[in-house]
């Protein structure tokens, strides 16, 4: 008997934990709220061509243009904050903003001539404007990309300005809601 009414005991001290302790007061989501499910962005930047597309699957789901807000390196860790602006698909004319932070390492290979750039972070999406003003979410980015410079004089100098082609594609995958 002794052993049965301690083991209520605990029930019911658990039970007061659970409503009253760490867990008290957060929102059980009702059949209303926006589900968090799965959220992928893929960013192209061309150095030539000079543009910044993205394209968004998941709730925040269209194409449009991206460009960052503010930059800064700390030593190997870069800080960001990127905004995309929804040029077509179910959030058109909506705006969203990205914080990110992450590392990034360049291979320059002096005999073709060929930056190798290759990194990841980490994101949050911190709110937008429009059908995406209540956005949400957070995850992992990865970063591939190529710098070609041209040769002079048969060397190459990376420091010329003449860079023949550059790519870079970051993807993108998390959670999300709007």
């Amino acid at each position: 008997m002794k052993h049965r009414n301690r083991i209520l005991i605990g029930i019911a001290a658990m039970t007061a934990f659970v409503a009253a302790g760490p867990l008290a007061g957060l929102a059980i989501p009702t059949a209303g709220a926006a589900p968090v499910t799965t959220q992928t962005i893929q960013i192209s930047i061309d150095l030539i061509a000079g543009t910044q597309t993205f394209v968004a699957a998941g709730p925040i789901n269209g194409t449009g243009a991206y460009g960052d807000v503010s930059s800064r390196d700390t030593g190997r860790v870069s800080h960001g904050v990127s905004a995309f602006s929804m040029e077509a698909g179910l959030q058109t004319g909506s705006t969203f903003t990205v914080k990110h932070v992450g590392t990034q390492t360049d291979d320059m290979n002096f005999t073709t001539c060929t930056d190798t750039i290759v990194g990841s972070g980490n994101y949050v999406i911190t709110g937008g404007t429009g059908a995406l003003s209540h956005a949400m979410g957070s995850g992992h980015f990865t970063v591939a990309g190529t710098i070609s410079f041209a040769m002079v004089d048969s060397v190459c100098d990376p420091n010329v300005d003449a860079v023949v082609s550059g790519t870079e594609t970051i993807t993108a995958v998390g959670q999300g809601k709007v």
